[in-house]
């Protein structure tokens, strides 16, 4: 009995044994896994395997040919890497058993199938996993839509032209495996650990207090932006063109600009707001 494996490659019993030749290309070889149980990763079955070292190569120069290998037990085996094509590289797997050869092909639910049989108590323990998984699965999922509801009862405050967002707590992954009821849960996650002011950028622990304290701050801009202006015009500076809010913080820029740099000639000259905000905002962290 004999099945093909790739290209120019081949498996066969041969007086009882079986003999496997694969070909290689490029020095890229197919590499030969004998499965030796089953295990569940990341919610989903898949087999256990060690490497079978090839019995012989036949290679040219340039790294063309076929490996073999010889004597192969019974057992279920994963070939990786051969060479359907010369630019198609494909999985094969097969059986040994009692003489005889089982193809699965491409067929990996096929192959898994026939593991599960051979690894009886492997893929008890792994079918239980599996079951675990979804089960976390499903509750994180249900947990996630509770939390989702929570947060609806949150929405974005707007006073004075600012607005204050809730800002919740981050949902780790392991959250479907809490002890909480999801009652607890959603309101854990649902309930923003802060609030937070863009701009200015500020955090409180309700809206209101993220609120009055970026009112706090607007307001001593305002301040210090009519006592730059005030002075601006008294030192006969130009008046600067833009939004309300753009001169009053320009001319809150161009003050402490000319601070550090008495004289500069773009004191006198700059007279946009835009050119003082996108050039020397950072000024004032000085």
């Amino acid at each position: 009995m004999t099945i093909d494996i790739g290209r120019r490659g081949g498996l066969a019993i041969v007086d009882g044994a079986a003999v496997l030749c694969a070909e290689v290309s490029g020095g890229r070889e197919a590499v030969l896994y004998r499965v030796v149980g089953l295990e569940c990763v990341a919610g989903s079955t898949r087999v256990k395997s060690s490497r079978v070292e090839r019995t012989k190569t036949d290679r040219s120069n340039s790294g063309n040919g076929v490996d073999s290998y010889e004597g192969l037990s019974d057992g279920i085996y994963v070939m990786k890497g051969v060479h359907e094509t010369s630019g198609r590289i494909v999985t094969e797997m097969f059986r040994i058993a009692v003489g005889e050869i089982e193809d699965f092909g491409r067929d990996e639910s096929a192959m898994i199938s026939a593991a599960k049989i051979a690894f009886p108590l492997d893929a008890q323990e792994a079918e239980a996993k599996e079951a675990e998984a979804a089960r976390l699965a499903a509750r994180r999922g249900a947990i996630e839509a509770a939390i989702a509801d929570e947060r609806t009862n949150y929405a974005p405050v707007v006073r004075n032209g600012l607005a204050a967002e809730p800002v919740f707590p981050f949902i780790p992954k392991d959250v479907g495996t809490r002890g909480e009821d999801e009652d607890t849960l959603a309101l854990d996650f649902g309930t923003p650990r802060e609030w937070k002011v863009i701009s200015p950028y500020v955090t409180g622990s309700t809206a209101d207090e993220a609120l009055a304290k970026a009112e706090a701050i607007n307001e001593k801009r305002k301040r210090e932006a009519e006592e730059a202006a005030a002075k601006a015009k008294e030192d006969g500076l130009p008046e600067l063109k833009g939004t309300e809010r753009q001169v009053a913080y320009a001319e809150e820029i161009r003050a402490k600009f000319a601070q550090f740099n008495p004289g500069h000639v773009n004191i006198k000259k700059a007279k946009t707001a835009k050119f003082w905000i996108e050039n020397h905002k950072g000024i004032l962290n000085r």
